[in-house]
C-alpha cells in the first residue's frame, strides 16, 4: 500500500459513496423509499460507550448534539475505507478495477451492514426485525450494488 493507493481509495470512496446517497435520495424523492437516516448512525455510535454494540430502537432514542455530523462522516469514512479494501482486493488479485469485480465486492460488504450495522441499530441480523425483512435486505443488496457501480466510476476517473 502507498500514496497513491491511500489518495486513490480517498477519491474513489467519497465518489463511490456520493452516487449512493444520489441513489438513496432519488429513490427518497421519487418513490418515498425511505433510506438510512445517517443523523441516527451517528446517534448509535454517541450512544455505544453507554448502551453497547447492540441497541433497541435508536431511531427512537433521543436525539445528541453532533449525530448528524458525526453520521454522515462515518458514512463516508466507511465508504473511504471499502474503497481502500476494493484497491487491497485488486492488487493481492492482481487484477484491473472492472465493472464485475466492484459490483461483486461491493455485494460483499453488505455482510457488514447486515451483521453489524443492522443488528446494532435494533433491526436484527439482516433486517429480521423490520416490518418487511426481504424488502430491507434486497434494497441493502441493491445499494450497495450501485456503491460498486460508484468504486467502478471512480477507479475510471483515477486511473485517467
Amino acid at each position: 500500500m502507498n500514496t497513491d493507493m491511500l489518495l486513490s481509495a480517498l477519491i474513489v470512496g467519497v465518489i463511490a459513496t456520493a452516487l449512493l446517497d444520489a441513489w438513496a435520495w432519488l429513490l427518497k424523492s421519487t418513490l418515498q423509499v425511505p433510506s438510512l437516516r445517517l443523523c441516527v448512525l451517528g446517534r448509535w455510535l454517541l450512544q455505544m460507550p453507554e448502551q453497547g454494540m447492540v441497541q433497541c430502537h435508536v431511531a427512537q432514542q433521543p436525539e445528541h448534539r453532533g449525530e448528524c455530523a458525526l453520521g454522515w462522516s462515518v458514512h463516508y469514512a466507511i465508504g473511504i475505507l471499502f474503497a481502500l479494501g476494493y484497491f487491497l482486493m485488486l492488487q493481492w488479485l492482481q487484477r484491473p478495477p472492472s465493472l464485475m469485480i466492484a459490483i461483486a465486492y461491493a455485494l460483499a460488504t453488505v455482510v457488514f451492514a447486515f451483521f453489524v450495522m443492522q443488528p446494532g441499530m435494533g433491526a436484527g441480523l439482516a433486517a429480521r426485525h423490520t416490518p418487511k425483512p426481504w424488502l430491507a435486505r434486497g434494497k441493502s443488496m441493491l445499494s450497495h450494488g450501485i456503491f460498486g457501480v460508484g468504486l467502478h466510476i471512480g477507479s475510471l476517473i483515477v486511473s485517467n
